[in-house]
């Protein structure tokens, strides 16, 4: 009989790992898959189900740990070979399948968002390698627990300590957090992985995966465990990482350059990020007819002449081009609304006083939101449903082209 045939039939984490696998699937299809298209963000939404899979993986590599730790050379009944051995095929059997499901769903999400990121793709493979050693790390915490605990009891406890590990230890992008493997719900771009983090991280799951493997067994009083001294040195090590973790300061990401290089149309020229094309038809389409609106008002004089996209966290634009934002519930789907548009058209995106700790006046919010609703009516004879929320009146000509002309005067 086969290694691998022997190791599913007897063992519950591989077919544990063919849950994982719809685990897995979920998450790919999960919210409209708002990360198509970009590449780092695609990688990071991956590792966002490890905070699942990962304590579900630890405590199936308990319970078969904790079966088989008793029984020596007699776990593989016609290969015997030492504890040790044991332990790792039984961490294998469990790892190895939940590997192959993430590889499968990263694989998925690569070939949906089919990326056009003008970034390099190294870091980002880096990250799925991290992704892999944090199931490598779970598999062990589950290994240790059942062979400590036996299959009852170290079941519950490797759940239990996987999740206490990762609300401790993963869920800070402020400071070094060796199981923080995805977060981002939101676009990342102009972000790439920080290399240096990534390479620390693989290095500590490795180093904490060896160790707990390695880790020997001891019947002390009856009691399992390990030796006085390496119980001791665990102590030590598990409370230096609690005080010292807090104390770190590291960034998950880069910022990079990035441009807009995508672009359509005439009068006005209309630029996307090669990441977010697929927006491009439909951003044209309605900035299009906002500035046949516009014209129909008299005042396309005061809309720029080149429209672009413009990077989350971006300050003040001082290039005289335009600038929108993909809303974030748009991402979820392929198309912009002249409505998503409208307000982007006319916010002052020039402005310094729009990126500071004070926020403009009540009146300029005011009329912010006259001015996209007054766009939208001309440009589609009925108000739009925009963000601004109830019914606004709409300003005349002459108010509209007062109100542009201030704005573009910062004179907020």
């Amino acid at each position: 009989m086969r290694l691998t045939t022997f190791l599913f039939r007897t063992h519950s984490a591989p077919k544990v790992a063919l849950l994982l696998l719809a685990v897995e699937m979920f998450n790919v299809f999960n919210r409209g898959m708002p990360w198509r298209g970009e590449l780092v963000w695609s990688v990071d939404w991956a590792g966002t189900v490890l905070v699942l899979v990962g304590p579900v993986l630890a405590g199936a590599v308990a319970v078969d740990a904790g079966r088989y730790a008793k029984s020596g050379v007699d776990y593989l009944a016609a290969q015997p070979g030492p504890r040790s051995r044991v332990s790792i095929l039984t961490w294998a059997a469990g790892v190895v399948p939940t590997m192959i499901a993430h590889l499968v769903a990263v694989g998925l999400i690569l070939m949906i968002s089919r990326p056009q990121s003008e970034i390099s793709p190294w870091p980002s493979l880096l990250a799925a390698v991290a992704q892999l050693g944090g199931i490598a790390f779970y598999g062990a915490v589950g290994s240790a627990c059942g062979r400590y605990l036996g299959s009852v009891a170290g079941a519950p406890a490797a759940v239990l300590l996987s999740v206490l590990l990762f609300w401790q230890f993963g869920t800070s992008p402020d400071r070094f957090s060796p199981l923080l493997f995805g977060r981002a719900t939101s676009s990342v771009l102009g972000l790439q992985f920080n290399v240096v983090q990534i390479l620390y991280q693989v290095a500590m799951l490795i180093l904490l995966t060896g160790v707990l493997l390695a880790l020997p067994v001891r019947v002390i009083k009856g009691i399992r465990r390990p030796p006085h001294v390496i119980t001791a040195v665990l102590l030590v090590a598990v409370i230096a990482a609690y005080v010292l973790t807090p104390l770190t300061s590291v960034n998950r990401f880069n910022r990079v350059a990035v441009a807009p290089s995508s672009c359509a149309g005439q009068e006005p020229v209309i630029c996307v990020f090669p990441d977010h094309e697929r927006f491009l038809p439909s951003a044209e389409a309605a900035i299009s007819e906002l500035y046949a609106g516009a014209a129909s008002l008299g005042i396309r004089d005061l809309l720029p002449e080149k429209v672009q996209e413009r990077v989350p966290g971006e300050g003040s634009a001082q290039d005289g081009n335009g600038r929108f934002q993909i809303p974030v519930a748009a991402f979820s789907g392929d198309k912009l609304s002249i409505d998503d548009l409208a307000i982007e058209m006319v916010v002052p995106h020039h402005c310094p006083a729009l990126y500071g700790d004070v926020p403009p006046s009540m009146e300029f919010g005011e009329d912010l939101h006259r001015a996209a609703q007054t766009l939208v009516l001309a440009a589609v004879g009925q108000a739009g449903s925009g963000p601004w929320g109830g019914e606004v009146d709409p300003m005349s000509s002459n108010e509209l082209r007062e109100v542009l002309v201030n704005f573009q005067k910062c004179s907020l």
